[in-house]
């Protein structure tokens, strides 16, 4: 298995089937969704259940832990992948449809990378678009060193990243 999506969730009930939803709606279903439930005190590891259980998808697993934070849920999940590479995205996230196809064939290509990262945008709760992400013309798939990727980001603030658009191989973490 290629990837790993690590789900840290706390009280997300209400979104956590939208985010779901949009991992189960992808092209290819070779991947693991693992869910962390961080001492959630509401139905999100009931309602995680049941959109699996809903849509047939069989490489799940929901660990239900008491409160760590968001980091402490991260490691447990990483703890428990088994794709060569792990993706984090938060319980109220979600992912285009053609999401890890894209990722994949970006893998598949670059075999050598550590770390993938994309363009993304951020919406509100009414799914509006609020913010575009590192939307400049650029070649598809770019390789930097290092000290590039710093400078894109903190010299020249082309590149923006956030937890939920970074793909890591999971032996480099």
């Amino acid at each position: 298995m290629l990837i790993s999506v690590v789900i840290p969730a706390y009280n997300v009930s209400s979104f956590i089937r939208r985010t779901l939803l949009s991992l189960l709606a992808q092209h290819d279903k070779e991947f693991e969704i693992i869910v962390v439930d961080d001492g959630s005190t509401d139905n999100t590891a009931i309602t995680a259940r049941e959109v699996f259980n809903e849509n047939g998808f069989a490489n799940w697993k929901i660990i239900t832990q008491q409160n760590m934070g968001v980091a402490g849920a991260r490691n447990k999940g990483l703890v428990a992948a088994s794709g060569k590479c792990v993706y984090f995205l938060d319980g109220d996230d979600y992912a285009d449809v053609c999401f890890l196809n894209e990722v994949e064939s970006c893998l598949r290509s670059n075999p050598e990378v550590d770390i993938v990262c994309w363009r993304y945008q951020t919406v509100d709760e009414n799914e509006i678009p609020n913010g575009n992400y590192n939307q400049e013309s650029k070649p598809k798939y770019r390789s930097l060193t290092g000290a590039e990727v710093l400078n894109e980001v903190l010299i020249d603030k082309r590149l923006r990243v956030w937890t939920g658009s970074v793909l890591y191989k999971r032996d480099f973490l």
